[in-house]
């Protein structure tokens, strides 16, 4: 791809290339050139999503042994499914919805590079450890803290055991949006749900909307029941419905990229 004729539309426009113009996420939709072009221009946005919800790149590729590229190519795939998947008429700005995607195919692919990646039974007791002292704190000590309070010499040892709860996390069978089953809170993927719930928000209403919210906010369904005034039935229902809004969207979003590859 000429980065030089990007440059030279960007400088004649500022917006040419921006995806939170309606017009140009039409135009990508139709015209496969211009969506390249604004793949590569947007590159920016691929990398302060991984950087803010999933980590540094730089960290990520020295822990995974993976390249940068590697980050790049699946972050611009993801982005070029939320372009065919996005629809300006909901309401919702581009940016907000596809880092969702980006996220979420970065995810996975580091999950599929580190599950052959296993915790010893001396680092399992270590993250279980750490884990209880996360909790009680309210935050995570740096390694060397925590290795003072295990009464360990070496904090090397609880260096690595924070290293593989990392991976052991991307690697669990049921990571793909948590949230379906039970809208974890997980701080991690936190953010990354309340984003999801805004791009499906436009389909629940009011009370189903305040149902999520609480849950994101960690309330038990006895409380929100009471706060409420609704039966647990209808908290069952309105966590089963929104489940099925977002993988319906993950649904189509890669039955778009797969026809835009088949196209290719």
């Amino acid at each position: 791809m000429d980065t030089t004729t990007i440059e030279a539309n960007r400088k004649a426009d500022k917006q040419y290339y921006s995806l939170d113009i309606a017009e140009n996420i039409y135009r990508c939709q139709q015209d496969k050139e211009y969506a390249g072009e604004s793949m590569i221009a947007n590159e920016n946005l691929i990398w302060h999503s991984i950087h803010k919800y999933i980590g540094s790149p730089d960290y990520l590729t020295r822990v995974h042994g993976i390249e940068k590229d590697d980050l790049l190519q699946i972050g611009r795939l993801a982005l070029l499914k939320s372009i065919q998947a996005f629809n300006p008429k909901m309401g919702n700005r581009f940016s907000t919805f596809s880092v969702v995607a980006i996220v979420r195919e970065v995810k996975h692919f580091l999950r599929d590079h580190t599950k052959m990646i296993r915790p010893t039974r001396t680092a399992s007791v270590i993250i279980n450890a750490i884990g209880k002292i996360e909790k009680k704190l309210g935050y995570l000590p740096p390694a060397i803290h925590i290795s003072q309070l295990l009464g360990m010499e070496d904090s090397k040892k609880v260096e690595k055991a924070m290293l593989m709860s990392k991976v052991s996390f991307l690697d669990k069978s049921n990571e793909q949006y948590e949230i379906y089953e039970g809208f974890q809170e997980d701080a991690d993927s936190r953010m990354l749900v309340e984003r999801i719930v805004e791009n499906i928000s436009h389909a629940l209403d009011e009370t189903e909307q305040k149902i999520i919210h609480s849950k994101l906010k960690g309330y038990e369904p006895k409380e929100i029941t009471k706060m409420l005034e609704i039966s647990p039935n209808k908290i069952r229902k309105t966590v089963k419905k929104a489940a099925k809004l977002i993988l319906d969207a993950d649904r189509i979003a890669s039955e778009a990229a797969d026809r835009v590859n088949q196209k290719g």
